[in-house]
């Protein structure tokens, strides 16, 4: 069974109360992890309710505050 350890954030939905790692993923022992709920909750406030329907995912690169005009506008890297 191969296994790859994982450094960026998963997705996954809860079942029966328990949150699933998609197959062959692992985190190391004692991997501090946190848990964000991506739709309103109850006893959420209106304001926070606002900003998670307008929040969306970002799968931008790591270098994209640097290069913004690159993938913008396929100027070249700095």
């Amino acid at each position: 069974m191969s296994s790859k350890t994982t450094t960026t954030g998963l997705r996954s939905r809860v079942r029966n109360g328990v949150i699933p790692l998609p197959h062959g993923v692992r985190l190391a022992e004692g991997a501090l992890v946190q848990i964000v709920p991506l739709t309103p909750q109850p006893g959420d406030t209106p304001f926070l309710r606002g900003i998670l329907k307008l929040a969306k995912p970002r799968t931008w690169p790591d270098d994209y505050a640097l290069n913004h005009a690159h993938y913008a506008k396929g100027t070249a890297k700095k």
